[in-house]
Formats: structure tokens, C-alpha cells, sequence
């Protein structure tokens, strides 16, 4: 009969482990994803802030390049085309390596341990 009372209080408390591990795992993967969020919604912010700025830069010079060239549609035409090959060297010559960065950030991001955010000190080594 011991055996049983043994046995049951192992499998109660293997439970409540069990139990334990999962809740902490969600609470884990839930400071994960919100750490991801927050460090998008901070670059989506910063995105739209440098768009405006590029923005009106653009239209500094568009009618800068306008009164250059007397004509509005060149000046413009000439930002524009600017912008196009600047994308276009993006994507031919650059598309990869922001990729890997990107997905680093995400893997770092997500693997990150919190041990070595608090170190654990060890008993087995003298300090």
C-alpha cells in the first residue's frame, strides 16, 4: 500500500512539473514574440519617419533640379529615376545580405537565453 501512496505522489508531482514547464514555455515564447513586435513597430515608426524626410528632401530637390533644368517634369523625372536605380542596386546587389540579416536578427532574437542575461553561480567552483 505504501508503494501506491508512492507512486501516486510521484505522478502528482510530475504533473505539477509537467505543468510548470508548459506555463513557462508560454510565458517564454510570449516575451519572445512580444520583444519581436516591439523591435518592428520601433523600425516601422522609424521607416515612416525617414519616408517623410526623404520625402520632402525629394521635393527639395525635384524643384531644385525643376528651376535647373526649367522644366518641372525633368527636375521630377530626374529624382525618379534617381530612386529607381537606387532600388533597383538594392534588390540585384543587396537583396540577400538584408535578408540574412533580418532572419539573424530573428533567430538571435528568438533564441536568446536568459541565462545569460543572470548568470547562475555554481557551488562546485570557488569565486
Amino acid at each position: 500500500m505504501e508503494t501506491n501512496q508512492y507512486f501516486t505522489q510521484l505522478k502528482s508531482q510530475l504533473s505539477d512539473y509537467v505543468e510548470g514547464r508548459l506555463q513557462l514555455l508560454k510565458l517564454q515564447s510570449t516575451d519572445k514574440i512580444a520583444v519581436l513586435v516591439a523591435g518592428f513597430s520601433m523600425g516601422a515608426v522609424a521607416a515612416f519617419c525617414l519616408f517623410f524626410v526623404l520625402l520632402f528632401a525629394s521635393l527639395a530637390v525635384g524643384f531644385q533640379l525643376s528651376g535647373y533644368f526649367q522644366s518641372s517634369f525633368l527636375g521630377f523625372g530626374a529624382v525618379a529615376i534617381f530612386y529607381l536605380l537606387l532600388v533597383l542596386i538594392i534588390l540585384v546587389f543587396f537583396r540577400k545580405t538584408i535578408q540574412t540579416v533580418i532572419v539573424n536578427k530573428v533567430i538571435e532574437t528568438l533564441l536568446e537565453d536568459e541565462a545569460d542575461e543572470q548568470p547562475i553561480k555554481s557551488n562546485n567552483h570557488p569565486n
